[in-house]
Formats: C-alpha cells, structure tokens, sequence
C-alpha cells in the first residue's frame, strides 16, 4: 500500500514567493533575496550549503534553474546569487530584467553540499572559482558564526577584480575574524605576486596554503567549473586525504557526446531490449507505463506520463530529481550528485536512470 499524501500537499512542490531585494553585485550578476510568508517560514528553513530550484515562464517557455543559496540561516535572510552566462536564459533574465515585487515559484531548499563541523578549532579550506562562491559563502559563514575554527582558508579565482562577486562582504568578513584568509586568484589581471594570477588548480593551492600538508583540513569544500573540482580533489586524494573531508559541488558539467556510465551499469552492448514495466509515485500518486533500457530515461517518461516530477539540471549535477527505487534495478548514465550512502539506500537521479529489471518501482515522496 502506498502512501497518500492529503489532497493540499499535491502539486505543492513549488511556492511564489516574492523578490523582496535585488542587489547588484558585480556587471554582470545579482543577488537576490525573497520575501517568506510566516506560514512559510518552517518549509523554507535550510542548512548552509544548499540550493534553491527556481520555475519561471519567460516568453512562454517554462524554466527550472537552481541556485545556491548565498546567505546563512542567522542573517534570517533567504537570498541566492546569479551570474549571467553566455545565452542563459534566465541568468540574462535575472540581472538585466528581474525587479523586485516580482513573484518566482521556489521549491524548498535542497542539497547536501554542508560542513559537518561541530566543534571549535576546525581547520577548513575552501577552494572557489566565480559563482562557485555562492554556496560556499553560505558554508563559511555558517562555520564562523557557530564555531571558533582554528582556521579558514579561502582561495577564490575570477577573471579580474571587477568580477569578484561578494568582494565586500569577504573583506567585512577577513576583519571581522582572525581566523579567516581569504586568497584572491585573477586569470585576466596582473598581480603583485605571481601566486595570485592565473587559474586555480592544485599547484596554485599548494603555492597559497599555509602548509603543504592536505591532511591537516578537517573539511576541504571544492565549487565551481569541473575541471578544476576534478584537478584539486584528485590530488588531495593522492595525498591520502580521507574521501569524507573532501566535498565538492559542480556549478555545470562539460557537455559529452557520450554519457559517462556509472560502472557495472553499462548499456552499450546490452542484450535485455525486453520492455520494463515501470511505476512512478509522485505526491501519492501512481504512474504506470512501459520503458526500454535503452530509450528515455525514467524523469522524462514520468513527465511525458503526466507526472509532476520535480526536476532542474538534467545533468546528473543538482540533485532536485533524486528519488528510491523501491523494486527492481536502474543504471544511471552519470552521477556527480548522490553520495555513497544515497546510493547504498537505493536513492538515483531519475534524469540519469533507466530501467534493468523487468519491474522498477520509483518513489519521489522519499526523501
């Protein structure tokens, strides 16, 4: 028997909630903050760290786009920062004609990308690279107010210094406490020492630490493009960091024109062709339909099925579309999202996963 939620919880995944400041913080990003209703208040509690996912019609075109929330939950603010890219739709959207008043739809806070420190004399380091700073000011922030970290390293890379999103508040931070050192990287703009220009990788992080040992992190937090995540994770990982300190968070992925399959999950070569029979439970209802191994991956077909699914990137990236398989098998194309102990829980990303069993049962109201 499955779960039926009350009739006033369907299709509640999404609030309006209204832009209440929008702050201009570099040429070409904002940060916005939003407006909670007091009887909105409990669902919209979050932890520093997590993210935002965002619905909005924009000339008859629905968008999702997710974004981490900037702000820590004592500043009682619910605030997210967006950079505009290269034909975004909505990032154009949002620093050029956004204005406050405005009502967006907001799902409730997501995401596991958190410090797990409870305690004082922490030793954390924080690598950034442009919005990446988002969330990761968010960490910080939580860390400094709520421990007294023995020390909090911040190397942060953007093109120039005109571009250094949150450039005051990490100063009003640096003063504030002793313990914070914050390092800024420019790759387009000369510098008084060499340390601070060019890109971030792990070399650079070994030129900026106040010591070459990697193990004297208590938390090491990684956000930004993938190929730098991928550079310094890898080689705090030759260092014999524990995998547990190392917590990364990828803002987009490189496009491939292959999907990278998770292993033991492979399709290629794959002789079942043999329809499954799939079952998607979405806010206490059930969809059914048929679904080759090789075709549509599960969120699309539930979507196409009528399904209210809850989705965002449809990279394997933000996480918005995690649900647990109940019965059966899935593979899923790539994974840069759940952690080990989602996966062991039977939890998948549903943009990724297709079937491997003659029956999949999937539930999204689990959480």
């Amino acid at each position: 028997m499955w779960l039926i939620l009350p009739a006033d919880f369907i299709g509640m995944r999404f609030n309006d909630l209204r832009v209440k400041k929008i702050i201009k913080e570099t040429p070409d990003s904002v940060s916005i903050e939003f407006e909670v209703p007091e009887e909105l208040k409990e669902t919209y509690n979050y932890t520093p760290g997590q993210y935002l996912t965002i619905k909005h019609e924009i000339n008859g075109e629905e968008l999702r786009r997710s974004y981490s929330l900037c702000s820590a939950p004592f500043e009682n603010q619910l605030k997210i920062a967006v950079k505009k890219v290269n034909g975004g739709k909505f990032s154009s959207f949002a620093v050029d004609q956004l204005t406050e008043g405005v009502e967006l739809n907001v799902m409730k806070p997501m995401g596991r990308f958190s410090s797990a420190i409870k305690t004082d004399g922490a030793k954390v380091l924080m690598i950034a690279a442009g919005s990446g700073i988002t969330p990761v000011l968010s960490i910080m922030k939580g860390i400094l107010k709520n421990t007294s970290p023995e020390n909090v390293t911040l190397i942060y890379g953007n093109r120039d210094s005109n571009n250094v999103i949150f450039k005051n508040e990490l100063d009003q931070l640096e003063s504030q406490y002793a313990c914070l050192t914050v390092h800024h990287v420019l790759s387009r703009e000369e510098t008084t020492d060499p340390a601070n220009q060019g890109r971030i990788d792990a070399e650079k992080c070994e030129d900026l630490m106040s010591s070459d040992n990697w193990n004297m992190w208590d938390e090491i937090f990684i956000c930004g493009p993938e190929a730098m995540i991928m550079n310094v994770k890898e080689h705090a990982e030759t260092k014999r960091v524990d995998a547990s300190k190392i917590k990364f968070e990828l803002f987009f992925t490189a496009i491939q024109e292959e999907p990278r399959i998770e292993e033991g999950n492979e399709v290629a070569g794959n002789t079942n062709t043999a329809l499954s029979h799939v079952t998607v439970i979405v806010d206490g209802e059930e969809f059914e339909f048929d679904l080759a191994p090789d075709g549509q991956n599960i969120l699309d077909a539930a979507s196409d099925e009528g399904a209210d699914v809850p989705f965002s990137c449809k990279a394997g990236v933000c996480c918005t579309c995690k649900a647990q398989v109940l019965v059966g098998e899935v593979h899923m194309e790539q994974n840069y999202a759940l952690e080990p102990d989602d996966l062991e829980r039977g939890f998948v990303l549903s943009c990724q996963a297709h079937p491997k069993t003659e029956k999949v049962v999937i539930d999204f109201d689990v959480t």
